[in-house]
């Protein structure tokens, strides 16, 4: 749904919370709230080569660890896989679910939402809405939002990845100023044409991708000692070496602009993190994970 304004209330000013970040960390809420792809769930394109050339000052490294500053406090959601993200108290505050017509644009734009763990957390905020207000005139329109998910999967605490936080040891980062005018950062489509490229350095010593080329997966990406001992560590229950034949064929058939990435080590890490939804058929983690966990009931604030 198209907007021409955004409704910020000057109470903003009274969240300890929000007034507990760093200035770039309001820069980007604020960012968020006013970017012309927000729909009425809250959830915008979270494209961040485009997102830091709207400040002349802005690095990804900068973003990326006030996206972590705001997810800390449980402000926003960031799903980096499907380049959305999301404003968690927009449902609430926007006003959205006073209006039937408006609930239904919001119950459309929901299903169009990519991220599972940020369709979740919309479903959750539609919850609290009505929860906190029975009487709203679009709750009954809400129902295919508001029933879904009402057994959440996703800690409240993960809003964020933890590797956009700078200085995190799963992903270093350096905060190297943008090369060339900052006005002029926004990839060109010829970004988006598959390019070159090996599996060099940044595949054993993970670092800052190049902010304005994005690519296809490339043809020789093999798994290094660094990424075999960050899995051993981490996730030791996962078949690597099985799972990793499986992430090389999902993304080489996933066409367009979906298919291309900044970091394709930082996308494997995602993949490992997430490999019992993507590939549950993986044997060596099923063998580990034979009975079903308990359900762990999360707060959500």
């Amino acid at each position: 749904m198209a907007r021409s304004y955004a409704q910020i209330y000057l109470t903003i000013w009274n969240d300890p919370d929000f007034r507990d970040v760093s200035t770039d960390a309001q820069w980007l809420y604020f960012t968020m709230l006013t970017h012309p792809t927000l729909t009425s769930c809250g959830v915008m394109e979270w494209r961040e080569a485009r997102l830091t050339a709207m400040n002349a000052d802005m690095t990804i490294p900068r973003l990326q660890n006030a996206a972590w500053e705001l997810g800390q406090k449980r402000l926003i959601v960031v799903d980096p896989e499907t380049e959305e993200g999301l404003v968690r108290s927009f449902v609430r505050h926007d006003g959205i679910l006073k209006s039937p017509n408006k609930t239904k644009a919001l119950v459309r734009e929901h299903a169009a939402i990519a991220s599972l763990k940020i369709m979740e957390f919309v479903s959750v905020e539609v919850r609290r809405a009505i929860s906190e207000d029975p009487e709203l005139r679009g709750a009954r329109e809400a129902d295919p939002v508001a029933k879904q998910f009402m057994e959440p999967k996703w800690n409240p605490s993960e809003t964020v990845p933890e590797w956009f936080q700078n200085g995190s040891d799963s992903v270093p980062i350096q905060d190297t100023p943008k090369r060339g005018n900052p006005s002029k950062s926004v990839p060109p489509p010829s970004s988006l044409i598959p390019q070159p490229s090996s599996n060099d350095e940044r595949g054993d010593a993970p670092g800052k991708p190049d902010a304005t080329r994005a690519t296809r997966i490339p043809d020789d990406f093999t798994i290094t000692d660094r990424m075999r001992e960050w899995a051993k560590k981490e996730f030791p229950e996962i078949d690597i070496d099985a799972e990793t034949p499986h992430f090389i064929d999902h993304w080489k058939g996933v066409s367009g602009s979906k298919g291309v990435k900044l970091d394709w080590v930082a996308t494997w890490r995602n993949w490992i993190r997430n490999s019992r939804k993507f590939a549950p058929n993986n044997s060596k983690a099923n063998k580990q994970h034979t009975t079903k966990p308990a359900l762990q009931q999360w707060v959500y604030y």
